[in-house]
């Protein structure tokens, strides 16, 4: 597997054909891919990133999926345009706000689980207690 990862900068483009285009430096990853955006946590501006995972990217020389500058240049322009649009705007917005939210179910989940645990144990060592306490009786 491989991983491309890398802030939404003019190194980085989504394609509109449900393929994931991501450019860095020779780099192309153009297979139908998984890819997920990212915040960075010591950013004050909180620019995406994404994470382009599995496929074969590929700077072989000879590639001829190799991008020259003019189209990166146009296709960065576009992309940094939609980033720009205040609708954009507000679903990013809404996207972070959805991944904060998940990400504090899946703490609040781990801790229920941590719980759940605690008491097992407890009641295993109730169910000990109670069986010592009664064989003694028995004595």
């Amino acid at each position: 597997m491989i991983i491309v990862s890398a802030a939404l900068k003019p190194s980085l483009v989504p394609s509109p054909n449900h393929k994931t285009f991501f450019i860095l430096t020779n780099k192309i990853c153009a297979n139908p891919l998984k890819f997920s955006t990212r915040h960075s946590q010591s950013s004050t501006s909180r620019s995406p990133t994404i994470r382009c995972i599995g496929g074969d990217c590929s700077s072989e020389e000879g590639n001829s999926r190799s991008l020259n500058d003019p189209l990166a240049s146009i296709v960065d322009a576009k992309v940094q345009e939609l980033l720009g649009r205040e609708e954009n705007r507000v679903l990013l917005q809404g996207l972070e706000k959805a991944t904060r939210r998940v990400e504090i179910a899946k703490q609040e989940l781990a801790e229920i689980k941590r719980q759940q645990i605690e008491a097992m144990v407890a009641r295993d060592y109730v169910n000990r207690l109670e069986n010592s306490a009664s064989e003694a009786l028995q004595l």
